[in-house]
């Protein structure tokens, strides 16, 4: 009787070893889809995603921004003679206000979109513009300093210097209302209740991005990634067991937990709960990634996960279908 007993404990435990190496193969075969120039994409390199209340799409290239709205591609570029069209091709950063405007980071300054009108106004002529944040009104940087745009008096106004001359780079306000400043160079600061800190110190900084346990997510060229917790406790990443390449360019959290990072190697997707984390690169096959070198990460209001790549378009996919 117990070696029946016995049979049957082996049994199970080698079905549920089964079961769990099955699952871990499912979960690196994630079928990506695809937006390229040959679905009319404007250009195959992409800098910066927004999606916006009706659920569009907003693609940042170097050769204008164009919208997805689910089934077709619209493209927007300059129009000589049109003042109401964009006056800069080369758009390196998208956001919003989440309801009637998006501004747009160009080459030569910045652009705002009226959503109801779908026309252009041009803000700024500047291309010392580092970087964009919106939160209740629009913030961006100026070499090292962050200015604010007044839009009744259409100027705008200093908001901080930053005590050392190094260009911002990244800007986020987290749900705190603290500002976290990434720079060219000198890492992070941040600015919480009137007062700077100088968290981390070194670093050429590409994006800071808050999940929803409120800690800070904070990506480098070439330093890898760091992590500051509610707590303040900052540590850093750095290629091995998480990452491939210590050059992480972006972050988005999804809607069961985990976190996807983008790196110039590959997707990575990590569960802060357990400490695993899988990378998926460019393969060949036909429902893998375009490209592995990931720039930007958005979710939209349906979980999906938009990934913009330096040499592959968009690629897409909504994780709880996978």
């Amino acid at each position: 009787m117990k070696s029946v007993e016995n049979c049957l404990i082996r049994f199970l435990f080698s079905l549920l070893l089964l079961m769990l190496s099955t699952t871990e193969s499912l979960s690196q075969n994630i079928a990506f889809n695809h937006l390229t120039p040959d679905e009319g994409l404007s250009q195959i390199s992409v800098n910066s995603l927004y999606a916006d209340r009706d659920g569009n799409i907003w693609i940042a290239t170097r050769v204008g921004l164009n919208c997805y709205d689910g089934n077709k591609l619209r493209i927007y570029a300059n129009k000589r003679g049109n003042k109401n069209s964009l006056f800069c091709n080369n758009v390196k950063q998208v956001t919003g206000d989440g309801n009637r405007f998006l501004y747009l980071l160009c080459a030569e300054g910045i652009a705002q979109l009226d959503l109801t009108t779908l026309s252009f106004k041009t803000l700024l002529i500047d291309n010392n513009v580092g970087a964009l944040c919106y939160h209740k009104q629009l913030f961006f940087s100026d070499r090292h300093k962050i200015m604010v745009y007044q839009p009744h008096s259409r100027r705008n106004k200093l908001y901080l210097t930053l005590p050392t001359k190094s260009h911002v780079t990244s800007i986020n306000i987290d749900s705190r209302g603290r500002m976290w400043i990434g720079t060219r160079g000198n890492g992070v600061y941040c600015l919480a209740s009137g007062k700077l800190s100088h968290p981390i110190q070194v670093g050429n900084i590409t994006q800071i991005y808050e999940d929803h346990t409120q800690t800070q997510w904070i990506g480098s060229w070439n330093n890898g990634l760091w992590t500051i917790n509610r707590q303040g406790k900052c540590t850093n990443i750095t290629k091995g067991k998480l990452l491939n390449s210590n050059f992480v360019r972006a972050f988005c959290e999804d809607n069961s937990g985990m976190m996807w990072i983008g790196t110039y190697l590959g997707l990575t997707r990590y569960n802060p709960r357990t400490g695993q984390a899988s990378t998926f690169i460019a393969d060949n096959r036909e429902n893998s990634l375009t490209n592995s070198s990931i720039w930007s990460i958005i979710k939209d209001k349906q979980g999906t996960l938009w990934l913009g790549t330096y040499f592959g378009g968009i690629n897409y996919f909504n994780p709880e279908y996978e």
